[in-house]
């Protein structure tokens, strides 16, 4: 019986060894691929608004330009909606711990872009602010 277990084991290992390989060689569809871009991605727009920093401006993470509306404090920072210049309702969250030194608290009706990842809630595009600059 322990013969038949150990036989049984020494067969799964040898499969799994083969599986991987073969993965290796023969990668599935997708696999390994350079992830889907967002058809959102730079939406920053030409509004002709003039930035007082540039630390956007070279960001690879996704970029919005726009003004900012109701703002919802939480324990961590706060949310804030954010209407675009192309037209679009955005909302952001602004983390203490993500932005730890560089954290700013924007108010109500500032002009600003912001760069960061993205979370998608249905039709509202929710960044994750990593880097800022305040538009004049």
């Amino acid at each position: 019986m322990k013969r038949a277990i150990y036989i049984l084991f020494a067969a799964m290992a040898i499969e799994a060894g083969m599986s991987c390989e073969n993965t290796k060689n023969n990668p599935s569809p997708g696999m390994d691929a350079a992830p889907a871009k967002d058809s959102t991605a730079n939406v920053a727009a030409d509004s002709g608004a003039t930035r007082t920093d540039t630390a956007v401006a070279a960001s690879p993470y996704f970029t919005v330009e726009g003004t900012v509306g109701t703002i919802t404090n939480g324990k961590d920072g706060y949310m804030a909606d954010l209407k675009g210049t192309d037209g679009k309702e955005y909302s952001m969250t602004v983390s203490i711990l993500r932005l730890q030194d560089k954290f700013v608290r924007f108010n109500t009706g500032e002009k600003v872009s912001v760069s960061g990842d993205t979370i998608h809630l249905g039709e509202k595009v929710n960044v994750l602010v990593r880097d800022f600059s305040k538009l004049k």
